[in-house]
């Protein structure tokens, strides 16, 4: 819609803007004929004793004053409306030729940039397979997700968490996008968060982090994995000297036990150069934090004896131990900006919106794993313990979570914390919702209430009998021996058949659902307003998008968003 009603000329053409009301026309028929034959005799007088002249001179001043007067007032919302959708992560640039292109209306310059980026900058999600024999991992996770900056809120017009559609807000990035197949186009769409945030993680922002801590004091002083063992151990578990936390055997309860030290080294070994790495940086990062009190020992235990269990496991358990490991180390303190805030401190500009820009990632990157758990992995080991297959319901969780995690890449461009191991064996994968029963209408559908997300199997009480069973180790598409197989084939219209995408398109629906308008919104909201430094910082944010000079009111945020 227009800000105003114009002619053909551009001018306000309403009866009212020329000096005629409709109260006028409507009581004297002649009026209008009146009205032109004292037009039509400029010097004579008017009523109040002036010439028409100098009442039409008059008039055209009052034309020109209401005119230049929504000249100010569209511009001024034109402004307002070009800050929202730099907020929502556009260029300024691209959303004035938007906003311009639509007459102003918000919604349509929206859709517009959606339908440009869909139009000029996708590629193909499906990679041949002659193509993808040769690549690595890195290198797929590239190709689904996007070479996607993390950082992108310290750049200037990204540094507000941003709400737009999937499609729309991949102009904030200059790196092209996958085309959507179309029977995940549902589910693509349904998602409000921008892309820049559902295809990163918060594990590569640790990872730049652990490398500004440590790499640089790696390369100037000598510390071995060893000696950071040693200290991890010593501290963890309270041990007196390194020759005790050498030779010290852990038993904790409900994870894993044996000797601590060499069981450490071994799983160290067993990890590609990259993975000691970070490994080594984030031992030294918790043990930093139990010294400073600002973690318990026992937490540092467990990890400790996550190490332990993976080193007796294959290959994929221990990527899921590291990946639990650079979980932990995410898990950030409390920003300076919240005690500041609440003191009334401002720390800087720009402050406001990375602490909500931060807490709001955070936020998501929890709801990513809940919805995952929710979706893929739960129902999956419950299908498998009601068929009595224990083997693959163990395997749930790290195998068949590595083909779940391949898919989402693969088809809505979504990445987890957890990075798949693109060529692991596809196992521990099932096609659950084809298996009916009350398994399917009363259990899966109780489970995936909304009020039951990031739950665990024993929190869902209802009947839960299978119908009929499903292939083993197959997901909706033809078997596949590995992870990115059957991801790549789940996108290759040519591969697989509209039905197979269809079944393959209903989980990817209900994952959708937990990032969809209606569900994630009002969470989000909720979440600022139940924390005090974060309400004030979203107030001020506010306060600067509505083009507000005053101090803010502490509920202006709470009052536009309801």
């Amino acid at each position: 819609m227009a800000f105003f009603a114009n002619d053909s000329n551009g001018n306000n053409s309403s009866s009212e803007s020329r000096g005629l009301s409709d109260g006028a026309l409507n009581r004297d028929p002649g009026y209008g004929n009146h009205f032109l034959n004292k037009l039509s005799h400029p010097f004579k007088k008017c009523r109040h004793g002036s010439s028409v002249v100098e009442y039409q001179s008059r008039r055209d001043q009052h034309e020109m004053q209401t005119q230049n007067e929504n000249k100010v007032n569209a511009k001024a919302m034109m402004n307002e409306r070009v800050a929202l959708m730099v907020g929502m992560g556009f260029s300024a640039k691209l959303a004035t030729k938007a906003l311009k292109r639509t007459q102003g209306e918000l919604d349509s310059a929206i859709a517009w940039v959606g339908s440009l980026n869909d139009a000029s900058n996708t590629r193909n999600a499906h990679i041949p397979a002659s193509k993808l024999a040769g690549m690595k991992s890195a290198d797929i996770v590239d190709h689904w997700c996007g070479n996607i900056d993390d950082n992108d809120n310290n750049n200037e017009g990204k540094s507000t968490f941003a709400l737009a559609s999937a499609s729309s807000s991949s102009s904030s990035s200059s790196a092209s996008m996958i085309a959507i197949t179309p029977e995940y186009r549902k589910a693509y769409d349904d998602i409000v968060i921008a892309r820049s945030i559902m295809s990163s993680s918060s594990s590569a922002k640790t990872i730049k982090n652990l490398d500004e801590a440590y790499g640089k004091l790696l390369r100037k002083q000598f510390c071995s994995f060893q000696q950071t063992c040693q200290l991890c151990i010593k501290t963890a578990f309270g041990l007196s000297s390194e020759h005790k936390a050498r030779n010290h055997w852990a038993d904790v309860a409900g994870i894993a036990q044996g000797q601590v030290f060499p069981c450490m080294l071994q799983y160290h070994d067993s990890l590609s150069s990259w993975h000691q790495r970070y490994t080594h940086f984030s031992l030294l990062t918790l043990t930093k934090r139990v010294t400073d009190k600002d973690m318990e020992p026992f937490e540092l235990q467990q990890i400790i004896a996550l190490i332990l269990r993976g080193n007796m496991e294959c290959h994929a358990r221990k990527l899921w131990v590291f990946t639990q490991i650079l979980t932990v180390v995410g898990q950030s303190k409390q920003s300076t900006f919240a005690s500041n805030s609440i003191s009334g401190t401002r720390v800087g500009r720009g402050s406001e919106k990375d602490y909500l820009y931060v807490a709001l990632y955070q936020m998501i990157d929890s709801y990513k794993e809940q919805a995952f758990r929710t979706v893929f992995v739960v129902p999956t080991e419950v299908y498998f313990s009601k068929v009595h297959d224990d083997t693959m319901a163990g395997d749930a969780d790290v195998h068949g979570g590595n083909s779940y995690l391949a898919i989402l890449m693969a088809t809505l461009s979504i990445k987890m914390n957890r990075l798949p191991m693109m060529h692991d064996e596809s196992k521990g994968v099932a096609d659950f919702l084809s298996s009916g029963g009350t398994f399917v209408n009363e259990w899966v559908a109780k489970l995936w209430l909304d009020k039951n997300l990031g739950k665990e199997a024993g929190a869902v009480h209802a009947q839960a009998s299978i119908q009929r069973g499903v292939p083993r180790n197959q997901f909706c598409v033809d078997q596949c021996h590995n992870a990115v197989t059957l991801a790549n084939l789940c996108v290759d219209e040519r591969g697989s058949t509209v039905e197979q995408r269809r079944r393959v398109a209903k989980y990817l629906e209900q994952f959708a659902h937990y990032f969809s308008f209606d569900f994630i919104v009002p969470k989000m909201v909720n979440h600022i307003l139940q924390d005090d430094a974060l309400a004030k910082a979203a107030n001020i944010v506010c306060s600067e998008m509505l083009g507000k000079n005053t101090v803010p009111s502490q509920t202006l945020f709470r009052d536009h968003m309801w």
